[in-house]
């Protein structure tokens, strides 16, 4: 039998040319340009929802204070025993055993400044949107430990005791919050580095959880003093309010020895009415920016506004483009407005 030869042909592999190539890379640089900001988006979200579930948290452990003392926490409180041993420290010390941090208040021996308590830092208190100290969770290495929320003076202090000494042991309950609950804010964000003291030295300030009132613009606060009309008066709101100085007057005494020519400061009043609009994404480096960070309002670095806890325990994201009067209005728990729209 005949045997069939069949002709196979081979062709020769050829390469991708040059322009080929680049135009491969070009359409690859096009996706990425796409996909990246989706990406940072997505980040950005994941990033504010977790700052937004601490805030809830901190929110609800001062009901739950509220609940086991039938009233708020304290702004600022110590006080010593019969045996003279210390107790007590500011506002988010006294939120620790509510947000299941008993360990650290152990630390101090129930003290907010014996140990390491000072210095710890707690996770609930610390928001990863928060552009000013990056990984750092400490104001120095071993030093104080960052905030990055504050609780609005008004609800937690006692500003009808006046700009002194007394002003910071708030015993108010919920009832006190005659504005409703829900048109309340009792938390908003803050950054842990944040401006200058405004002193000849120029100290750079911040927010700690457990600074105390002998350094007011330090303490993990804002809104620090009063509506003007107290009792308020709605039918004559003043939108000013009166800032509280304690401790932070150049023209008075820092303290017992302590004379305002120090070096470190700090020397800033509290920061009310209009000019407490919350600040988003301020200026960290330029102290002539009208955006510069000031340490006695609430910031955000999230875009487009703040996350805000509700004396009812609801969050709600706060545009920036809010007015300022009515951030205002949100904070005066007994102001009686009737615009609160947000």
């Amino acid at each position: 039998m005949p045997r069939l030869w069949s002709k196979r042909w081979w062709w020769p592999q050829r390469g991708f040319t040059l322009i080929e190539l680049l135009v491969v890379i070009a359409i690859i640089g096009v996706l990425i340009g796409l996909l990246l900001p989706a990406i940072q988006k997505v980040r950005a979200a994941a990033v504010r929802i977790q700052c937004s579930n601490n805030v809830r948290q901190i929110a609800l452990a001062a009901h739950d204070y509220h609940d086991a003392n039938s009233k708020l926490p304290p702004m600022m409180y110590t006080y010593t025993d019969a045996k003279s041993q210390p107790h007590g420290g500011p506002l988010f010390w006294w939120l620790l055993p509510f947000i299941e941090q008993q360990n650290i208040v152990a630390l101090g021996n129930d003290y907010a400044y014996t140990g390491t308590t000072y210095a710890s830092p707690v996770k609930p208190y610390l928001c990863p949107g928060d552009p000013s100290r990056g990984a750092d969770t400490q104001a120095w290495a071993g030093g104080w430990a960052f905030s990055n929320y504050g609780g609005n003076y008004m609800i937690f202090g006692n500003y009808a005791a006046g700009d002194g000494p007394n002003d910071m042991y708030g015993q108010n309950n919920l009832s006190f919050i005659t504005d409703g609950t829900s048109n309340t804010v009792m938390f908003g964000e803050k950054y842990g580095h944040c401006g200058v003291d405004g002193s000849t030295a120029n100290v750079a300030v911040g927010t700690l959880w457990a600074h105390g009132n002998w350094a007011p613009v330090w303490m993990a606060l804002y809104d620090y003093g009063k509506p003007t009309d107290t009792p308020p008066d709605p039918n004559n709101h003043n939108d000013n309010g009166t800032p509280y100085c304690y401790l932070n007057d150049l023209s008075t005494s820092i303290g017992v020895g302590i004379p305002p020519s120090r070096g470190w400061g700090p020397y800033r009043c509290g920061t009310v009415g209009l000019a407490s609009m919350f600040q988003v994404m301020p200026d960290l480096t330029n102290s002539a920016s009208a955006n510069y960070c000031n340490s006695t309002r609430c910031q955000s670095g999230h875009a487009g506004g703040m996350n805000a806890g509700f004396a009812d325990g609801s969050v709600h994201f706060l545009s920036e483009t809010m007015s300022p009067k009515v951030w205002w209005h949100l904070n005066t728990p007994q102001g009686g407005e009737a615009d609160i729209e947000y």
